[in-house]
């Protein structure tokens, strides 16, 4: 008997995950870009977190595994991104710009809006703009290929 030591067992409970939660709709949306025919249902797509997933994916092209750290994201530019994403579709109809002259046009967009982000030209992506970079005489080059 002295070779027992007296300590509560521990017992570890099973993780029951909501399918709801933000964990299992992220779990979800994943399996669903590499397969089409995954579907969420309305009452998923009725969730803050099913709305939190996919508008940062559209938004940033990447899905985030911190929930909260999404949320904020989203609620930085807020309502915003929508006349956000329509001010680049209306204000970029040239089809070729100089990079600094393209990172100074969205420079204006973020002031407008009051946000506090340093242009790049990556940032076309996030709205649907595809574009090559190029660079003629010293001068680099963004060429709108195709706008959704």
């Amino acid at each position: 008997m002295g070779n027992f030591k007296n300590e509560p067992v521990v017992i570890k409970a099973p993780v029951i995950r909501s399918p709801y939660s933000y964990e299992s709709l992220l779990s979800k949306y994943k399996e669903r870009l590499k397969d089409e025919s995954v579907e969420f249902t309305e009452e998923e797509k009725a969730t803050e977190n099913y709305f939190v997933i996919d508008t940062y994916y559209k938004q940033y092209g990447k899905l985030s595994e911190n929930g909260s750290y999404a949320k904020k994201m989203l609620k930085a530019v807020g309502d915003d991104w929508l006349k956000i994403h329509l001010e680049f579709i209306n204000t970029l109809y040239v089809k070729q710009y100089k990079l600094t002259d393209l990172k100074m046009i969205l420079e204006a967009i973020y002031k407008k809006y009051g946000i506090n982000r340093k242009p790049k030209e990556t940032d076309l992506l996030e709205h649907g703009i595809k574009y090559t970079k190029k660079k003629i005489k010293g001068y680099h080059y963004i060429d709108i290929n195709f706008i959704d």
